[in-house]
């Protein structure tokens, strides 16, 4: 049953392990096919959402947060910021979970920009961004940090907290200056210039402005991406006219109009830079002539038909209030209400606050009466709003760097306190599995002095009893030599005396030849006795007692009182070719003990009725075989007994060999075997 039980176990466990291996290759499969770029996007996102659902289904934390990420990069390619987001958030979780810091770093910059992305310039979107610039700082991730540092600086300055952006900005260039110099680089460098530029611009610092318009340009000079070159090189260039146009030094921002509008490509390749270029050189004109003229008229309309072809609302809008501000200069309100109805509609709609004050105050200008003194209303409740508006924004993420700060320091307090408590932790393990050792040691020390000891009292044991023998076999030496002097100098010199006093009488009697020829035979037999009694003094005086005497006397002893106790035959051999005078005391103590637990064992379990005991000389080993007819015993399972652990424990002092072989109801033979 357990064989069973185990095999379905296993079965099972290997069945499960195969399966998720299957899952985790159809996995791998389908993120294959969902970066395929031969699919359509469509089919990219269904099968990058198909692996998410297996993964799920693993409950493995790396397998979940590997598709999650890669499903919520697929909903990036098609523009579903809502379901970006979604699978977005639950990777961060499960980066969270298992406090693996890149991807929740990655997962935090995927969710700021989907909310960027959607121009939702919230607190929301600042606080993703920050956590990801404050993980990619801690990971040393410089690029990917500076390219967040850009974002958030750009957030901050949508949101006019401009010393703020100013002082990311900054940072992000300091750190992007440690790079090696890439496309990508430059790119980035040429982006924060920039910023600063806007920045200073909106300060009405234009010294600082033109500076870092014109270092952007510079920066241009080294990229070798066209594209780009084009591009950066095309709206810094507007970026420093108007710069010069907010001056007032309208020459230069003409000049430089003027020389953009010189690029017969220009229309085919950015319409919309150029359609700004014509509404701003009009601008530009308006300003420096100090008035409306046809030539201003012309290219606002220009600039205007242009947005509206191509249905650019934000150009629409801004180039709108454009016009009507032209008309109204010219007080023709009735010419200049239609741009701006439909700026302000539309302003609305994109929920451009500049153009929407901009397009109320020109609102009030073009309506008479209550009408427009509504649109004042609106534009000073409007603008007070904003202002507010741009105040709670600022202190929000003033407020979200605080919290941020404050519970990644909190963090970083818990992390050690946490490496504290777990440094404590190692110390005082180290410091009881030391006190462990010590108390062992002392333990094994003490052992091993009690062992040390044992030896010794087992040693004055064996020699007392070698005493007390040595005394019992003295005691019968010395009376075997009385009783040969009493048989050799009394008796068998009475018996001689007596033999010869017969024989002298013999030759002075005379009688009947027969009983002279008895009388005779008796002297011959006390003579006969003479040599009897001779030969049992020389035999007493000639038995001399060796060790090997004492030693197995001792054992025949022991034995013997054993049996006399508990009721058991027994037999006990020793071969002659047994040195037993060489044999040391440690010895003799060893197999003396291991003989004694023998006995034990088996007059508690074995319920033997013989008992035969063997010393054997083989090819210089001493070997002692211990047999009996009891019980028997399962020599696998009790293998572990107290008697016969003490038994190996011994033999092994003896550097010998232990066999043991025994079966049930047929009795047990103990061998042991050691060198001497």
């Amino acid at each position: 049953m357990m064989r069973t039980i185990v095999y379905i176990f296993c079965f099972g466990f290997a069945f499960s392990a195969n399966a998720q291996q299957q899952s985790i290759d159809s996995i791998q499969e389908l993120i294959k096919l969902s970066k395929d770029s031969n699919k359509t996007l469509e089919d990219r996102v269904k099968y990058a959402t198909k692996a998410s659902e297996l993964a799920s289904q693993t409950k493995v934390d790396s397998i979940m947060l590997f598709s999650y990420r890669w499903t919520s990069d697929a909903y990036l390619q098609v523009e579903n910021y809502d379901k970006m987001r979604e699978w977005g958030h639950r990777s961060l979780k499960l980066a969270i979970k298992l406090k693996d810091s890149l991807p929740m770093a990655y997962m935090n910059e995927y969710i700021g920009f989907s909310y960027r992305r959607q121009e939702i310039y919230s607190d929301s979107t600042y606080y993703y961004y920050y956590n990801a610039i404050k993980l990619y700082h801690n990971l040393k991730k410089i690029r990917a940090e500076v390219n967040s540092l850009y974002n958030i600086a750009n957030i901050q300055e949508s949101e006019k907290d401009y010393v703020n952006a100013e002082q990311n900005v900054f940072r992000a260039i300091k750190l992007i200056q440690t790079l090696p110099e890439t496309e990508r680089s430059f790119e980035l460098l040429f982006r924060l210039h920039n910023i600063i530029g806007a920045t200073s611009l909106k300060f009405k610092d234009y010294g600082k402005a033109l500076e870092y318009f014109n270092k952007a340009l510079e920066i241009t000079k080294k990229q070798s991406d066209t594209s780009n070159i084009y591009t950066n090189n095309l709206h810094v260039k507007i970026n420093i006219a108007i710069t010069y146009k907010e001056k007032k030094e309208y020459k230069k921002a003409i000049h430089i109009y003027k020389e953009l509008l010189q690029d017969t490509e220009m229309y085919y390749k950015d319409p919309v830079s150029y359609a700004g270029v014509l509404n701003n050189l009009g601008e530009a004109i308006f300003f420096k002539e100090g008035g409306a003229n046809d030539e201003v008229l012309s290219l606002y309309k220009r600039a205007y038909h242009i947005s509206d072809s191509l249905d650019t609302s934000l150009e629409i809008t801004y180039f709108g209030n454009d016009l009507s501000e032209f008309y109204l200069s010219l007080n023709q309100k009735d010419s200049a209400l239609p741009y701006l109805e439909h700026s302000y509609k539309l302003a609305k709609q994109i929920n451009e606050n500049e153009e929407i004050l901009r397009s109320l105050k020109l609102l009030s200008r073009a309506t008479e009466g209550e009408a427009g003194k509504q649109y004042l209303y609106e534009y000073i409740k409007l603008n007070d709003s904003l202002i507010t508006k741009e105040r709670i924004a600022r202190n929000k993420f003033a407020l979200i760097r605080y919290e941020t700060d404050e519970i990644i320091e909190e963090r970083d307090k818990v992390t050690k306190q946490k490496s504290l408590l777990f440094g404590t932790s190692i110390v005082l393990v180290v410091m009881l599995a030391l006190v462990y050792l010590v108390f062992i040691q002392r333990s094994k020390n003490k052992k091993l002095l009690f062992d040390r000891e044992q030896q010794k009292a087992n040693e004055s044991i064996y020699s007392l009893m070698l005493q007390q023998q040595s005394i019992l076999e003295q005691g019968r030496t010395e009376e075997r030599f009385r009783i040969s002097e009493e048989l050799h100098d009394g008796i068998l010199s009475k018996l001689f005396g007596t033999r010869m006093g017969l024989g002298l009488l013999s030759k002075k009697i005379s009688g009947d030849a027969s009983v002279l020829k008895k009388h005779s035979d008796f002297i011959n037999q006390m003579q006969e006795i003479e040599t009897e009694i001779r030969d049992v003094s020389h035999a007493l005086r000639n038995k001399l007692l060796d060790s090997t005497v004492d030693f197995v006397a001792i054992i025949e002893y022991y034995i013997k009182g054993l049996s006399e106790l508990h009721l058991f035959d027994y037999k006990v051999y020793a071969n002659s070719k047994i040195p037993w005078s060489i044999i040391n005391d440690h010895t003799k103590v060893n197999l003396y003990r291991i003989l004694q637990e023998a006995l034990q064992n088996i007059i508690k379990h074995a319920k033997a009725s013989h008992i035969d005991v063997s010393f054997y000389m083989i090819d210089a080993h001493l070997e002692l075989v211990i047999k009996d007819d009891g019980v028997g015993f399962d020599v696998k399972k009790e293998a572990k007994g107290i008697g016969l652990k003490n038994i190996k424990s011994r033999t092994q002092n003896l550097n010998g060999t232990l066999d043991i072989v025994s079966t049930l109801s047929k009795g047990t033979l103990i061998t042991v075997s050691f060198p001497i």
